[in-house]
């Protein structure tokens, strides 16, 4: 309302070389419903890896920003940055990183590689998020049912609820799903229902799921050199 009122005085972020907007979508959204004539632009001379930082910057200001998205995007920064062939071969190294940063001589990731995703994790999550956190906590949010995502996407349900109805079996999962959103449950309620409707399985030795990075490097894409580990980035061409 404010900017309807007083006009947009914070300027739109413009990449000079290709005339396009890096921050800002939303003010140029406003001024096009609003007919505004005119709006301020700052004009950047950047190429286009500092201008999708700037964008990425941009966007964890954003108060509607959800943990998905956030995910999604930090996983993206990631990618570009170790010019990794896709998402999935990001999340492999993100989960190799943490590990290797829990144990004592680590020779497989690089020191200055485990360090910069977590420096990249930080900067770009809210809160300032650590390595192993958000592989934990956040990551394993790429893998919920559809229905669940939508509601974290939307905001009618937290990161924390979502992940522990997730563990349930539709139709309960749905039918706690609805109650939670409905009747506003917390996520001690949650885990609560959860454990009602799924007992904890007795305790058993947990099985080495872990593969060895050559293991992981040979399911890499055919367009990867076969040698190439989990965390090098791929070499430009």
């Amino acid at each position: 309302e404010s900017i309807r009122v007083k006009g947009i005085t914070n300027p739109l972020l413009v990449q000079t070389s290709r005339k396009a907007i890096i921050a800002g979508f939303t003010r140029h959204e406003i001024a096009i419903e609003g007919e505004f004539t005119q709006v301020p632009i700052r004009w950047l001379d950047v190429d286009d890896d500092e201008a999708a930082d700037i964008a990425a910057i941009d966007n964890t200001k954003r108060a509607d920003l959800n943990p998905i998205d956030e995910t999604e995007m930090v996983v993206s920064i990631l990618q570009r940055k170790l010019k990794f062939a896709s998402a999935a071969l990001t999340i492999a190294f993100l989960h190799q990183a943490a590990h290797a940063k829990e144990q004592t001589g680590n020779n497989v990731i690089p020191t200055e590689t485990i360090e910069f995703a977590t420096e990249t994790i930080r900067q770009f999550t809210k809160g300032g998020m650590s390595l192993t956190s958000f592989v934990k906590n956040k990551l394993k949010l790429l893998n919920l049912p559809e229905n669940i995502l939508d509601s974290v996407r939307s905001g009618e349900l937290h990161y924390t609820k979502a992940a522990a109805i997730s563990t349930l079996d539709d139709p309960s999962r749905q039918e706690l799903l609805d109650r939670s959103i409905e009747e506003g449950l917390s996520v001690r309620e949650v885990k609560a229902e959860v454990a009602k409707i799924k007992p904890p399985k007795a305790k058993a030795d947990k099985p080495t799921t872990e593969l060895p990075v050559k293991v992981i490097a040979a399911r890499q894409e055919d367009n990867l050199d076969r040698n190439l580990t989990v965390w090098a980035p791929v070499p430009d061409s």
